[in-house]
């Protein structure tokens, strides 16, 4: 049921006086993980320091040589997650209402202390799906069938989003666990 922990791998925690549940096979700090948006049938990927959506690909079907699409999950403090990439040695980050990659080239371990926009709270959404919220941003990352992506979807925690909004299919994604 969404905003229950799906089973023991989920961490339930409390953070604001809100409740959220993340996946620890989801996100779990270190793994690899490519996130596809099952309403556009896309990869989240980053291309130099724009983030955006891939060609359409069925989840799954991630092509070997699609790098782009490929993040490492480093853990912050909070229960918050930061998604890095090897290709680009850059941290996704949600800025206003654009997601990019325009802080600059750091290290997997060199995220600083003080980049907020960097931080995301994963949110089990049900469906092996999961929502990414920017706290700095006050919203969700969001993608758009021609493949934009931005910090534009609801702009609450969870828990304070309608019904409708918690099914707003842009702001779902399905993590494939590569590594």
């Amino acid at each position: 049921k969404p905003g229950e922990p799906a089973n023991d791998r989920q961490v339930r925690f409390r953070r604001h006086g809100q409740n959220y549940n993340i996946s620890r096979t989801m996100l779990g700090p270190g793994s690899v993980v490519a996130l596809h948006c099952k309403a556009h049938k896309r990869y989240l990927r980053l291309t130099n320091d724009a983030v955006l959506g891939s060609p359409p690909k069925a989840f799954g079907s991630l092509p070997a040589s699609w790098m782009d699409d490929r993040f490492i999950v480093v853990g912050c403090s909070f229960s918050t997650v930061a998604l890095w990439s090897p290709m680009h040695e850059r941290f996704v980050r949600a800025n206003g209402q654009a997601v990019d990659a325009k802080g600059g080239v750091k290290g997997v371990d060199k995220l600083p202390w003080h980049w907020r926009k960097e931080r995301f709270t994963a949110v089990s959404v049900g469906g092996g799906e999961l929502a990414l919220h920017s706290k700095e941003s006050g919203s969700f990352v969001a993608m758009e069938a021609d493949g934009r992506v931005h910090a534009g979807g609801p702009r609450a925690e969870w828990d304070k989003l309608t019904d409708a909004q918690k099914k707003d299919a842009r702001i779902r994604f399905r993590p494939l666990v590569i590594a």
